[in-house]
């Protein structure tokens, strides 16, 4: 790696907990480098631009910042510019804060450079044990704001649910400021028969860098229904490593609306390890504005997980001539007895679809906006997020996109 100018402000020392592994975490990183082109798992997204720029660790508060997700009676969690400020609604018992830590990560986390950084420089692990026999009446709320520019932050949040257990995970990323790096570590471990829904918005405003690492590991009978919404960031780029267990069962979907020059990036991989498992990836975006989407949806079926269900779908649509789509499945069977399979498809909003409504009355960016409505409705509908604030902001965002952008693909 030529620079690592950005890190300058940070030491190692400055953090508790085990040195040793915080070294070894900053070495691999920098054995592995800034990813470049050259890395297949990075080919379409260029980071250049971080070795110009200088990040440093946001300021401590101790006033705790308002977010309308989190009233007074609600479960979550509160992280200001990367550190844990505030939680509510949690047995103590059930959070643990720790400096110690040093779990070994899945096969896709310890790939990634980020996932290293993260492990070099995060503060401290959330632990949260969701118990058997708990029962939610609300979802469970993770807000994680960035309020100054220049801000480097590296959040990382362990999840365990119980036997039987049902979660239900809210998790926003907001911020406005002009420059950040942001690189969250979201792990979860689902045991025997439970199950977890997990909805992640990443709404961001200004011009931030955001490297997402989530990694889930469902046991025997486990269910995880996971979707994320990207609706901003000068470059996003998410990966979410599944490993599915016997008889579990996987929904991985997304959602992603970009404008601006905007760069969004999911990488994706459905590890079938055990028999009977079941998967399904389904990823849509819209791109505007010279804007574009990178795909990478990975589906890995081991010689013994026999009679394993697993699917693929990536659509996309281009609301702009120069956006851009780069779609890459990858299928790796070892397997006999099992179903997998995958489709993708780039275009433009129907013309005949468009012809219709408009025939009717309804002006053309109105018409437009009830289509690209009803392609991301699908994901809406399922997560039961239609009245939501996930909905909101990705409503506003389609909608200024639609007014901004002139360069309509036909």
């Amino acid at each position: 790696m030529d620079s690592v100018n950005y890190l300058a402000d940070l030491k190692l020392d400055q953090f508790a907990g085990s040195q040793g592994f915080r070294e070894e975490s900053l070495q691999a990183y920098l054995q592995m480098g800034l990813p470049n082109n050259k890395n297949e798992n990075w080919k379409y997204t260029d980071l250049k631009f971080l070795e110009n720029l200088s990040f440093q660790r946001g300021s401590f508060s101790e006033d705790v910042p308002k977010h309308s997700l989190l009233q007074q009676d609600e479960m979550g969690l509160l992280f200001l510019n990367g550190r844990l400020v505030h939680w509510q609604g949690l047995p103590k018992e059930s959070v643990i804060v720790e400096s110690e830590f040093g779990e070994l990560p899945s096969q896709m986390l310890a790939s990634d450079p980020f996932y290293h950084l993260n492990s070099a420089y995060c503060e401290a692990q959330v632990n949260i044990n969701i118990p058997s026999g708990f029962r939610q009446e609300k979802p469970f709320y993770i807000v994680h704001l960035l309020k100054e520019n220049g801000v480097v932050g590296f959040p990382r949040v362990s999840i365990s649910v119980g036997e039987a257990v049902s979660l239900e995970i809210h998790e926003v990323y907001e911020t406005a400021v002009s420059s950040s790096l942001y690189c969250p570590v979201h792990q979860v471990k689902v045991h025997k028969n439970g199950n977890v829904k997990c909805v992640q918005l990443q709404n961001d405003k200004g011009q931030g860098c955001h490297i997402h690492n989530v990694s889930s590991c469902l046991d025997k009978g486990a269910e995880v229904h996971h979707l994320v919404v990207a609706s901003g960031a000068k470059c996003f780029r998410l990966n979410n490593h599944v490993e599915v267990g016997e008889e579990a069962t996987a929904f991985m979907d997304g959602i992603n609306v970009a404008s601006d020059k905007q760069h969004c990036d999911f990488h994706v991989w459905a590890d079938h390890r055990k028999e009977r498992g079941v998967s399904h990836q389904n990823y849509k975006s819209i791109l505007f504005n010279k804007s574009r989407f990178v795909f990478n949806g990975k589906i890995s079926i081991d010689k013994k997980a026999q009679q394993v269900h697993s699917s693929q779908l990536n659509k996309n649509i281009l609301m702009d001539s120069a956006a851009e789509v780069d779609t890459k499945p990858e299928l790796e069977v070892y397997a006999d007895d099992v179903t997998a399979n995958h489709g993708a498809t780039i275009g433009a909003l129907s013309l005949k679809e468009l012809f219709y409504l408009q025939s009717r009355g309804i002006p053309d960016l109105q018409a437009r906006n009830l289509l690209l409505g009803a392609f991301v409705n699908e994901h809406m509908l399922k997560y039961k997020l239609t009245q939501s604030y996930m909905a909101q902001v990705l409503n506003e965002k389609v909608s200024q996109s639609l007014k901004q952008d002139s360069g309509f693909v036909q």
